[in-house]
């Protein structure tokens, strides 16, 4: 199970208002310092389908997974904040998404309002980019990045890509 801390000094709110503060650099680093307190095994150990609906449950986020034209989005209506997700998505692209919208609710949520955050459908801005980041970082943690990031891929990235490839085929495949 996930391990969630909430100090009364590291808010939900508290990280919503540090990102509208300012989407700089240092700014988003803080936020993401605040994330890693109040989800201790956030970019620590690979998150699990099952950490993502404990935490929802946690922040009184309703889930649903249903077919839909998208991979998912985040809406808050009347107080309520809900999740929706394409059924229709395989691992690994859904834990992705469901780390994603969860991380527009972290980083993103509309303050008083009822809204649903399109966060820029189509584009990628700097929105999409920052919950990109926080699920690569519940997905993918710091550890494993730093184990991979130790071998010289100074080629181009496509040979990189090819080989990280061939690697999680032997792996899936063998075991191995």
């Amino acid at each position: 199970m996930t391990r969630i801390y909430s100090p009364k000094t590291i808010t939900k709110s508290f990280i919503t208002h540090l990102c509208h503060l300012c989407y700089n650099t240092p700014f988003m680093k803080l936020a993401l310092d605040k994330i890693s307190r109040m989800i201790p095994d956030w970019n620590r150990r690979a998150l699990t389908e099952k950490d993502f609906y404990d935490l929802c449950g946690h922040f009184g986020i309703k889930v649903d997974e249903s077919p839909l034209r998208t991979d998912g989005f985040y809406f808050e209506a009347c107080g309520r904040h809900v999740i929706a997700i394409n059924s229709g998505l395989a691992h690994p692209r859904k834990l992705f998404v469901m780390f994603h919208e969860l991380g527009h609710f972290l980083l993103h949520t509309p303050r008083n309002v009822t809204a649903v955050s399109w966060h820029a459908v189509g584009r990628h801005d700097k929105k999409e980019k920052e919950a990109d980041a926080f699920a690569l970082c519940a997905i993918w943690p710091k550890t494993a990045v730093q184990e991979i990031s130790q071998i010289d891929f100074s080629g181009d990235d496509e040979s990189a890509a090819g080989i990280f490839a061939a690697r999680i085929r032997l792996l899936k495949r063998f075991g191995y």
